[in-house]
């Protein structure tokens, strides 16, 4: 029992981590993007906070997904062994 739940603590924070970093390296493509164009570098304090905000959240939208999912392949397989 807590085996699992330590795997479960381990995939929300990798998935947290995965997305807000992933959200951030697309705001410094952008930004960057925009450097070439205008010769300015913008990366606000804005969209460091919003990265982290919508990586939370489809962090833990990923993390509960994957364990809705197993949790229904868990029960159609009992499912099937009682018929």
């Amino acid at each position: 029992m807590m085996g699992s739940l330590i795997k479960y603590i381990k995939l929300f924070i990798y998935s947290w981590v995965f997305c807000i970093s992933f959200l951030l390296l697309i705001g410094a493509v952008i930004s960057t993007l925009s450097f070439f164009s205008s010769g300015e570098f913008k990366f606000p304090f804005d969209q460091v906070l919003r990265a982290v905000f919508f990586g939370f959240v489809g962090g833990s939208a990923i993390s509960l997904a994957a364990i809705s999912f197993k949790l229904l392949d868990w029960y159609r397989s009992r499912k099937d062994k009682k018929v």
